[in-house]
């Protein structure tokens, strides 16, 4: 979380920021506090959802378009 801490100054100058962070509890748990200390902050894990991380998801072949 150290690094997090660090990390939350530098966020404020962008207008948004979006989060591709793993899908796990440590994730989950890094992209909440990050959204807490920044409104702008997005979470879009939920793009890759079911998998451990954005590039499993890409790897994988990406977004199925039916």
């Amino acid at each position: 979380m150290a690094f997090v801490q660090r990390t939350m100054g530098y966020l404020d100058v962008y207008n948004r920021t979006e989060l591709y962070l793993v899908n796990d509890d440590s994730g989950k748990r890094t992209a909440k506090t990050l959204k807490e200390n920044n409104k702008d902050c997005i979470d879009r894990s939920s793009l890759y959802r079911g998998f451990k991380d954005i590039n499993e998801w890409i790897v994988s072949g990406g977004p199925k378009i039916i």
